[in-house]
């Protein structure tokens, strides 16, 4: 049997993704960019972030959401395009 193996294409379309993503990343205030990376990359619960930086439960839970939405403003116009 054949194993699927991902096409250059796909890589490369995969690792432009990943690129942009980065980018944007970036772009936002370190406060949010901390608190998403904690949350995806490093697979904590809003709760675990909050014990971890000693920060508010509810200000975590905000610095996620502002720095999702930013994420949105700024990749929008590229993904449309796709």
């Amino acid at each position: 049997m054949p194993t699927a193996t991902p096409s250059l294409e796909h890589e490369l379309l995969i690792q432009d993704r990943i690129d942009r993503v980065k980018q944007a990343l970036a772009q936002l205030p370190p406060e949010q960019r901390q608190v998403l990376e904690m949350a995806y990359f490093d697979g904590l619960t809003h709760l675990e972030i909050a014990l971890k930086i000693n920060v508010p439960l509810g200000t975590i839970k905000t610095r996620i959401r502002l720095g999702i939405i930013k994420l949105k403003q700024i990749l929008s116009p590229q993904d449309q395009a796709l």
